[in-house]
């Protein structure tokens, strides 16, 4: 006869596994759907098809196994696809300046009447760079600087104009 003295811990140690075991499946889930949610947001102006393809595999690999241990496989893919997405927004996001400053260049070289044409061959190439890097459906705005307003609402507009403007008053003071 077993004493049931004997089973109180056994059932707790087994109670304790299994709720390790939901903190780090439930974690998992968090984190999975917080980078899942990122890259569909940026999916919507950059392509990340690689990225999503590493968090299907880090899907795929979870299961009723994968709740019952830990695995490290999942997390290391989760892991592996938020760094591949900070350095594909960087990279983005230095494209995106080097294009607005060519734009600049252009500008400045075209308002003093001055041969802007291989400054502006320049343009479309890394143009056409940036639109390689865009999803077919990207309907944001071509205009430099403009993606750093997009989705903003029009008091951010407001403040923003309004701090340049006295940066701009502030130079001039100088």
């Amino acid at each position: 006869e077993i004493d049931t003295y004997t089973w109180i811990p056994v059932v707790a140690l087994i109670g304790a596994i299994l709720m390790i075991q939901a903190t780090f499946h439930f974690g998992f889930n968090n984190r999975y759907n917080t980078v899942l949610d990122e890259c569909t947001q940026l999916n919507k102006k950059i392509k990340l098809d690689e990225v999503l393809d590493i968090l299907d595999q880090a899907k795929n690999s979870r299961g009723v196994i994968s709740f019952l241990t830990i695995t490290r496989k999942p997390n290391g893919l989760v892991d592996k696809a938020e760094s591949s997405k900070n350095l594909i927004e960087n990279k983005y996001s230095m494209v995106l300046d080097k294009r607005d400053e060519l734009f600049n260049i252009v500008s400045m070289l075209k308002e003093r009447g001055l041969d802007y044409t291989n400054a502006d061959e320049t343009l479309n190439e890394v143009q056409k760079q940036l639109n390689s890097l865009r999803p077919e459906n990207y309907s944001g705005l071509e205009i430099p600087d403009a993606e750093k307003f997009e989705n903003k609402s029009i008091s951010d507009l407001q403040e923003i104009q309004e701090a340049t403007v006295v940066e701009i008053l502030e130079e001039e003071n100088k």
